[in-house]
């Protein structure tokens, strides 16, 4: 389903890196953010190689995969860009995964969002109904 998603943005002059992460599970959504850290951080340490600008990030982030925007949103790093929350989460209950409050808010984009105000990169949401995760 992804492939033409691909090459739209392909044909729009994008390159995308794409990668697995360790998102199998809620309490298993910080090992996922910290891979997502680790793979911008590699992207903009071989930038050159990958025939990128290491200045011009975008993140897309589609369904469960929402929640890992929340560092990107927190941080809110000169080279990022835009971020694309496609039909994604972008908040956890309290008490999902066993998260503590504290782990919940930082991983919840919603949260990062409401602590930044308007000083965040340009952000397409796409929903097409609330989600409840349980």
């Amino acid at each position: 389903m992804f492939i033409s998603y691909g090459q739209l943005a392909a044909a729009s002059g994008w390159v995308g890196v794409t990668f697995n992460h360790r998102f199998y599970a809620l309490d298993r959504v910080r090992d996922a953010q910290a891979d997502v850290d680790d793979l911008i951080a590699y992207v903009r340490a071989n930038a050159t190689t990958l025939g990128i600008d290491p200045d011009r990030l975008t993140l897309w982030a589609v369904s469960g995969g929402g929640l890992l925007l929340s560092h990107a949103l927190r941080d809110t790093p000169p080279y990022l860009r835009c971020l694309i929350a496609y039909y994604a989460l972008l908040d956890m209950p309290p008490g999902a995964g066993g998260l503590s409050e504290e782990a919940r808010q930082e991983l919840s984009p919603l949260h990062q969002l409401k602590q930044k105000g308007r000083a965040v990169p340009p952000l397409f949401v796409a929903r097409r109904a609330r989600t409840v995760l349980r």
